[in-house]
């Protein structure tokens, strides 16, 4: 085993690297020194004991080396040992958090309760807006409509007619003869209206007859099964005939009285209130005296003016 040398340095045979010449190899640690003594027939190197200086010194160094090894070892075994611990103590981590999961549970719990209010409150506005809409809103048949529109727009110019002559606006002939038109016009659809009155009226009144017939009846039932003087057959086969004939009638009832209250409120298809209709027809009915005391109305065309306010009021009143 050859060793080269150049100069102070030496090739190791072992890691082949060029070293210092010594007794041990710094790279490796391969003993050069066998190989020295091999080469040199046994003899042994001059000055031992400064080889053996220069051997400690050189020794120290991997000392350092292994200290830093050892050190950095350490630290690793002691982060090891950290994880370790933190591993360990992640399953007890985990049944902590199972309170955590209840917690969690919580605002699902709260979340319904507060939806199921919101649904309560949802319902209960819906029920409300029911309620109202069975009793405010009414959807009257078109004849009922059309008739009603068309006797409030000939009140409504026969008033307007009558404003305008006394303003100077209208001339009495023009008055008269346009009064006369709307009269004729407007008295067919009064007509009208007066029937439509008048046969509500009527069935109104067939409808509580028989309304009350059937809930005695159903009554007079109830006290006899009560008594023991009426069977459950008699009671099964009679009573829901009964009560279908109250909730019939009952439902016509209410019906025929939201068409009548319909029909009778002519001022709010004018579109006006009651009241204030009623201050208007006042308000030219003094205005009609007026005219006559200072002369700028005729007898005749002020008498007509008054009759076609009175016919309003009537009708109003109806």
């Amino acid at each position: 085993m050859e060793v080269e040398e150049t100069a102070d340095l030496v090739r190791c045979p072992s890691c082949h690297e060029e070293v210092p010449k010594t007794l041990y190899c710094l790279n490796c640690g391969y003993p050069l020194y066998k190989v020295e003594f091999e080469e040199g027939g046994g003899e042994v190197p001059e000055k031992p004991e400064e080889v053996a200086e220069e051997v400690k010194e050189v020794e120290e160094v991997p000392e350092e080396g292994v200290e830093e090894v050892i050190e950095a070892e350490e630290a690793v075994v002691e982060m090891e040992a950290e994880v370790e611990g933190e591993v360990e103590e992640v399953p007890e981590e985990v049944e902590e958090e199972e309170p955590l999961e209840a917690v969690v549970e919580e605002p699902e719990a709260v979340e319904a309760v507060e939806v199921a209010e919101e649904e309560a409150e949802e319902a209960e506005a819906v029920e409300e807006v029911e309620e109202v809409e069975e009793v405010e809103v009414f959807t009257p048949p078109p004849p009922l409509e059309e008739v009603m529109r068309e006797v409030a727009k000939n009140l409504s110019i026969r008033m307007r007619m009558v404003r305008m002559l006394l303003r100077g606006e209208l001339r009495e002939e023009a008055f008269n003869r346009m009064l006369d038109h709307y009269r004729a016009r407007g008295e067919r659809w009064l007509s009208e209206w007066r029937g439509l009155m008048e046969r509500r009226r009527m069935q109104l009144e067939e409808l509580e007859e028989g309304f009350m017939e059937a809930k005695m009846r159903l009554e007079e039932l109830e006290v006899r099964r009560a008594i023991g003087d009426a069977s459950e057959e008699e009671y099964e086969v009679k009573a829901p005939a009964y009560r279908w004939d109250v909730d019939k009638l009952g439902g016509e009832m209410e019906r025929i009285k939201a068409e009548m209250g319909y029909l009778s409120d002519l001022p709010g298809a004018m579109g006006i209130d009651a009241e204030e209709l009623g201050a208007s027809i006042e308000e030219l009915m003094e205005g009609l005296r007026r005219g006559l005391e200072e002369g700028s109305l005729g007898d005749e065309t002020a008498e007509r003016a008054k009759v076609a306010l009175e016919e309003i009021l009537n009708t109003l009143k109806v």
